[in-house]
């Protein structure tokens, strides 16, 4: 029987995979934080924020989909059989995020630089 989505196979690799690391004598928590990490996920400071009225929100936004972006590119790598077209599809996925997170950079300094006037 085939899996009905790729995400639930993946995760089911995941969790075989794991298992025979347990089965090996592996330490369980360190098993288990295996899999929940996510490897390309990072952190920002302040934080992404979901609620539209603020003002990073459409930069955020933009960040949320380059990542979406590139985990479903770096996910059609793991299943697609032409390899070179995934990994130009990777490529511009990750130009698209490191994008995204200057375009976040910059906004943080002007909202930065706002706020200094603003108390002047």
């Amino acid at each position: 029987m085939r899996p009905t989505s790729r995400l639930w196979a993946r995760g089911a690799v995941a969790v075989l995979a794991c298992n025979k690391d347990v089965q090996r004598g592996g330490d369980v928590a360190m098993v288990a934080a295996r899999l929940q990490r996510t490897p390309m996920k990072r952190s920002y400071d302040p934080a992404l924020t979901t609620d539209p009225h603020a003002p990073l929100y459409r930069v955020d936004k933009a960040v949320l989909a380059a990542q979406k972006t590139l985990d479903a590119a770096i996910d059609a790598k793991r299943h697609h059989t032409r390899h070179s077209l995934a990994q130009e599809v990777i490529k511009e996925a990750r130009e698209s995020l490191r994008r995204a997170d200057q375009a976040r950079a910059l906004k943080v300094k002007e909202l930065a630089q706002k706020a200094s006037a603003g108390k002047e």
